[in-house]
């Protein structure tokens, strides 16, 4: 047998199922986070759109605009990645008294 070919359409009926729990999630949530995170998952099904059409059409042009909406981070997300950092060492044990955070 030969293995089956997974076609545009396949990336589509993905990307419109992805888009449709993220809009559900929208309309149903109430809490802030759960509603983010909805918006969140409607975002991966545009991008998984637009690299399933670059690559259809043979053009890195959607491959391009995904890369740069999903590598810009909002700017408050500066200080949301040193938290982690800041949690780290006031947790451990350690012999700095100034945090490098």
């Amino acid at each position: 047998l030969a293995p089956a070919m997974v076609t545009l359409t396949h990336y589509l009926i993905a990307s419109a199922f992805l888009f449709t729990i993220g809009l559900v999630g929208i309309m149903t949530r109430r809490n802030v986070l759960m509603i983010l995170l909805c918006i969140e998952i409607m975002f991966n099904a545009a991008n998984l759109a637009f690299v399933s059409y670059a690559r259809r059409w043979e053009t890195s042009a959607g491959r391009l605009l995904c890369s740069s909406l999903s590598r810009s981070p909002p700017r408050r997300s500066r200080w949301v990645w040193r938290l982690p950092c800041c949690w780290r060492a006031s947790l451990t044990p350690s012999t700095q008294t100034k945090s490098t955070c």
